[in-house]
């Protein structure tokens, strides 16, 4: 698997906080095929375990083996076909891991509405940068909430709807998930968190030996992505921010950015003091409780709106520029 996410051109306008339409797609074309994974997993009858899981490999021969050793986090494995009918046994009847399973059920009956929108988002993905590979085929499943949405390396994209069922299920809370974090678990964010691993995995980027400029216009950069590629989705929600951050962040532009300016932030590279504005978290150390946690995610989009504007640079000039001192001078950003 390449990405796991676990629990965790045209110039958009910032300032409408309304969802953009976005260029016309409808004469792109994407091949997607769903799977609703979970469904068939969940009727596994444990008296007739063996039978009900030849079934399961012939119609998934290459996703059961991977869903079994790697998404499930390796509870059963397929190396031993005794042992392993009894470790899916003792997976499928454990209270916690069934308590999921049927929530998962009940809540999703059906995921053709995920699906219509993963499927625009990557037709706009496909309309904007042609070297991104798009996945051709989406499984649902459930993960036992250790991981969120994944990559395979056939072309395959899971979501994990363990992870979508809303802020108000008890367990996030049980498994001390960040209280600020829950709010996100939503199947409405699924088009971003696909979005988002996919971005990460044609444009990788290490952060080792980065000055924070750097780090805060490739954070731009990527929400730039998502603007272009999720117009149907809330611009607070691309930025993991809620709405009231999102509008405290347009009040205090300047200021923010005076903040890192004045405290001579942007080129320093010290992990311990600049990682807190592009690292997630409840709001940003040394600004007021009203902020976001990675701020500095805000303040990078903004210079990168900023420079597409004065530069006129499509996504191709725009994501292949990598000099972000280069970025901040062309834009003529000033708060």
């Amino acid at each position: 698997m390449k990405k796991l996410i676990a629990a965790f051109m045209l110039s958009l306008p910032l300032w409408t906080g309304c969802r953009n339409s976005g260029p016309d797609i409808s004469k792109v074309q994407v091949e997607v095929t769903a799977y609703d994974f979970y469904k068939d997993f969940s009727r596994l009858d444990t008296a007739h375990l063996e039978a009900g899981l030849e079934t399961l490999r012939a119609k998934y021969p290459q996703y059961l083996p991977f869903y079994l050793d790697t998404l499930a986090a390796g509870t059963v494995s397929l190396a031993d076909s005794s042992t392993n009918a009894e470790g899916i046994k003792t997976f499928l009847t454990h209270k916690d891991y069934k308590h999921l399973l049927d929530t998962v059920n009940q809540a999703f009956p059906s995921t053709d509405d995920i699906t219509e929108s993963l499927t625009t988002t990557f037709r706009y993905i496909k309309y904007y940068d042609t070297g991104i590979a798009l996945p051709d085929k989406i499984y649902y499943a459930v993960s036992g909430l250790s991981n969120m949405v994944g990559l395979g390396s056939n072309n395959t994209l899971t979501i994990c709807l363990d992870y979508f069922l809303g802020e108000n299920f008890n367990p996030y809370y049980q498994i001390n998930i960040p209280e600020y974090v829950i709010p996100r678990f939503k199947k409405a964010y699924a088009p971003v968190m696909a979005a988002q691993v996919l971005y990460q995995d044609a444009y990788p980027f290490e952060p080792h030996d980065k000055d924070l400029l750097t780090m805060m216009i490739e954070q731009g950069k990527m929400q730039y992505f998502l603007g272009l590629v999720t117009p149907q989705v809330q611009e607070h929600m691309r930025f993991g921010f809620t709405q009231q951050q999102l509008e405290w962040c347009r009040a205090h532009e300047r200021d923010i950015y005076n903040f890192f300016t004045s405290n001579d932030f942007l080129f320093s590279k010290n992990m311990q003091q600049v990682m807190r504005f592009v690292s997630d978290g409840p709001f940003t150390m040394g600004m007021p409780q009203e902020s976001p946690g990675n701020i500095g995610s805000f303040t990078g989009y903004r210079i990168v709106q900023q420079y597409v504007k004065e530069t006129g640079a499509d996504w191709y000039a725009l994501v292949s520029e990598t000099d972000a001192q280069k970025i901040l001078k062309l834009s003529k950003y000033r708060p």
